[in-house]
């Protein structure tokens, strides 16, 4: 129901107003014909209105049926001149004014166990027509028998059946399916909430991912069957692309590492140390493209790790490239265990790409702090930095493949898009913000592991 008001075309709003029109259009062409007919010269009617207050201008008492309105009973007669009634008690005293047809003298009587009636005659004796109701009045059952009244004309029956069909119909027509529709829609629909969220939850990797199409609608099935073919044909470029980075990635590594040998065992020349440098970014660009292709088995994989361990163990081997470069690489982690579960191997690449993207844009010289620490439920892996950060328009594309924050450092723009990977599939999330020294500060969020010792 949250979903009726929100942007875009809404099937229940659609529904709801198709429905609504219709209703009225029903109402309006049905109360016209009535209008028609009530008003024709063929039928009797008496306004049922005139019974009424004639009712409440009228009691019964010990002496029987009296006047206790006159002037209400007055005004009743200025507008209807030739108007007739005639108020009977059960004890055989009657009440009349006017001039009753006399061919209903002999009917009074029998009269008395009738239900409210409306008697028409033919059109040769219109005067005949008249409204009998059997009402309590000072705790007294009577019959109320009344004719002549003015003939209904259109303006009179309209605003009367208006007024009718508003009351009795149209208001709660309006309100039971301003309440019954939406539900009934939504009922009739909940097989595509369903859908909807199996549909956000799939993974292309999976060959079996497919949404269901027996718990939707008949209408809607083309439009799930269409999308499970486009999933088919999706998944099928997305296996061969992965093949092909991978397959090109491993072809890659023999010509490199034949290129390196050969470079390394040249004699000694300026440009030597450009093409190692070179070499290396182009063999760290191959395995960042095995590893992302590597990830897709990371769930089959899973153990108990410490987060401490993983974090003493990259900043002892990163410790030197840090000092080598004039910065300072700095670990805080309390003496205790931190577990998740994960993959190791993954989790040690993902803080050591980390570190690289601090000791590049942090700035030389400066100081890199790894951080390790948990709460109640998750346990956080932190690298700051005291460069210039990330501006927050930047914070949520520099995670793209391919997009580096600055086209002059080094990389490939693939280092943090695979960090968010192994978070991802580890059920974690990464995100960017300011650290305490003005740059930027990187925090991996993982779920404890429960069942850890």
């Amino acid at each position: 129901m949250r979903t009726l008001f929100r942007k875009g075309p809404s099937l229940t709003l659609r529904l709801l107003g198709s429905l609504a029109v219709t209703q009225c259009l029903a109402m309006v062409l049905g109360a016209t014909g009535l209008v028609f007919l009530i008003t024709d010269k063929t039928a009797g009617f008496v306004n049922k209105m005139i019974a009424d207050d004639l009712a409440a201008a009228i009691t019964v008492g010990a002496d029987g049926p009296m006047v206790t309105d006159r002037d209400k009973l007055a005004a009743l007669v200025a507008e209807n001149p030739k108007l007739w009634w005639i108020v009977r008690d059960e004890a055989g005293r009657s009440l009349t004014h006017g001039e009753p047809p006399r061919e209903l003298n002999s009917l009074v009587t029998a009269m008395q166990t009738f239900d409210p009636a409306e008697l028409t005659t033919s059109p040769a004796r219109p005067e005949l027509s008249m409204r009998v109701e059997t009402l309590i009045i000072g705790g007294r059952r009577v019959l109320l028998m009344t004719g002549g009244g003015a003939p209904a004309t259109f303006q009179r029956t309209t605003g009367l059946l208006a007024l009718f069909f508003t009351s009795w119909f149209a208001l709660p027509l309006i309100a039971l399916s301003a309440v019954a529709i939406p539900w009934s829609i939504w009922r009739a629909t909940r097989g595509l909430h369903e859908v909807a969220r199996q549909a956000a939850s799939l993974e292309l990797d999976d060959p079996t991912a497919h949404l269901p199409e027996d718990t939707v609608p008949r209408e809607i099935r083309p439009l799930i069957r269409a999308f499970n073919e486009a999933l088919d044909r999706i998944k099928v470029e997305h296996q061969a692309r992965g093949r092909f980075l991978r397959d090109a990635a491993h072809e890659i590594r023999i010509p490199i590492a034949v290129l390196m040998a050969r470079v390394e065992g040249m004699p000694p020349h300026p440009i030597q140390t450009t093409l190692l440098t070179d070499l290396s970014r182009l063999t760290t660009l191959a395995e960042q493209l095995l590893d992302l292709q590597r990830l897709r088995g990371l769930t089959q994989d899973m153990a108990t790790v410490d987060l401490c361990e993983i974090g003493r163990e990259v900043v002892s081997d990163m410790a030197p490239l840090a000092l080598k470069g004039g910065n300072e690489l700095v670990l805080e982690a309390p003496g205790r265990a931190i577990p998740v579960k994960g993959q190791a191997v993954s989790l040690l690449r993902a803080l050591t790409n980390l570190i690289q993207n601090a000791l590049v844009h942090g700035g030389s010289p400066g100081t890199v702090v790894v951080t390790v620490r948990s709460d109640d439920r998750r346990g956080f892996l932190e690298v700051s930095d005291e460069g210039d950060g990330v501006a927050a328009a930047e914070r949520r594309e520099i995670f793209r493949p391919f997009v580096r924050g600055d086209a002059a450092s080094p990389g490939h723009g693939l280092g943090l898009h695979l960090v968010e990977e192994i978070v991802q599939l580890h059920g974690g999330r990464i995100t960017v913000g300011r650290s305490p020294a003005g740059g930027a500060s990187f925090v991996i969020q993982l779920d404890l592991h429960a069942g850890a010792a």
